[in-house]
């Protein structure tokens, strides 16, 4: 698996520290912001990365070298002393990304996904038909964080409360933020999770499993195509004659 990281760009905000260092190489928590990516690209399977450069390119190298400290394969690809923004440095590396399906990451933004848009995610993922005549309570617990929610699916809908538990929830679920991404970027299954220890059930797990089979499966990569030259008019042609809809393509 490969994975593309764009790093070209000036990081006009950061100035003047990315004046002398490129957005990408500053430290946060220690670490460079593009070290925390290669950490979670090589716990997820990515054995080749490539890095697009145009701003203090020579920087990268020097400071991530070949990539073997990490257990990856790196190759950088200089654009210029001009940026190709995103789409023109995607192309200008698909010759060392080949033709399968890789994946795409700033190399200099580090989020994490709130606990709040955690649920939001889920109940985006629900399958409604698969859910119909389901109904479950969970409540979820996070002690590092001192955080709990109360998950409820009702009618083929997925809906939390913040700060809140259910006295009779079908199932109580302890866990730690860190045990929680690692499952949502699948690092590791909710089963692996629970025989580790790192997870606590009380009650009805099964309601807890059942709902995560509930849950459609988003695909983490998709093929990159580059439109054919001449699309725009061919499909101008292939509008019907007449059409009252028919507009600029």
């Amino acid at each position: 698996m490969k994975a593309l990281l764009f790093a070209a760009g000036r990081g006009e905000r950061m100035r003047p520290l990315t004046d002398t260092t490129p957005k990408p190489l500053l430290r946060v928590g220690g670490r460079m912001l593009i070290e925390h990516h290669l950490e979670k690209l090589a716990a997820i399977g990515v054995e080749e990365v490539v890095i697009n450069t145009s701003h203090l390119p020579e920087q990268f190298p020097a400071a991530l070298g070949d990539g073997a400290r990490w257990g990856l394969r790196i190759q950088y690809s200089y654009e210029g002393p001009r940026p190709l923004e995103t789409g023109g440095g995607m192309r200008h590396a698909l010759s060392l990304l080949g033709p399968a399906p890789f994946i795409a990451v700033s190399a200099d933004v580090v989020s994490a996904l709130s606990l709040p848009l955690f649920f939001d995610y889920l109940g985006v993922r629900l399958n409604g038909p698969k859910a119909a005549g389901k109904r479950s309570v969970i409540n979820w617990i996070f002690p590092e964080l001192g955080e709990s929610y109360l998950l409820n699916l009702e009618n083929c809908v997925l809906s939390y409360l913040a700060g809140k538990q259910a006295a009779d929830a079908d199932t109580t679920i302890t866990l730690d933020r860190q045990v929680l991404t690692r499952i949502v970027m699948r690092q590791m299954t909710l089963a692996e999770a629970v025989e580790q220890g790192s997870v606590a059930i009380e009650g009805d797990g099964s309601k807890l499993h059942e709902l995560f089979d509930l849950l459609d499966e988003f695909q983490l990569m998709f093929p990159v195509i580059e439109p054919r030259a001449g699309i725009a008019s061919d499909l101008a042609s292939a509008l019907p004659s007449g059409s009252g809809n028919r507009g600029t393509v």
